[in-house]
């Protein structure tokens, strides 16, 4: 007997409090995102959004009449196949003293680096330390 290989995927989940999700569902399932619930009245109670506003739900169906997830408070979600690259911008100071003509001049230096990450991938690769000397 052969064993069928189930294609998965991982959604990111980013979540009104800050946190994040990693949350991995076979590739047929289908995925809704939108408000949680229809309100009656204004106001939603035991919300942890800003008071009166509906919390944004992900849901996840295996079919089309059986959901087996929810997650409310949900900002944003991504597929984690579709690759991500960042912007980042670090600027470095240093300082030294510069001895011109037998006098001492207080310097400083600033190196600007600008490079294109994967937030998916935090390393200390990607964000190497600057290692300049502008004194020597």
């Amino acid at each position: 007997m052969t064993e069928k290989k189930i294609d998965n995927r991982t959604y990111l989940l980013e979540m009104y409090d800050g946190s994040k999700r990693k949350i991995t569902v076979p590739a047929s399932w289908k995925v809704t995102f939108g408000p949680a619930a229809v309100p009656r009245q204004s106001g939603v109670r035991g919300n942890s959004n800003a008071a009166g506003k509906m919390p944004m739900a992900i849901r996840f169906y295996e079919s089309k009449d059986q959901q087996r997830a929810i997650f409310t408070d949900v900002i944003n979600f991504r597929d984690m196949s579709i690759p991500i690259l960042e912007e980042r911008v670090e600027v470095k100071t240093k300082r030294g003293t510069l001895s011109v003509d037998g006098a001492n001049r207080n310097v400083s230096m600033n190196a600007t680096i600008k490079q294109w990450l994967n937030p998916d991938e935090e390393s200390e690769e990607q964000n190497p330390l600057l290692d300049f000397d502008p004194m020597s």
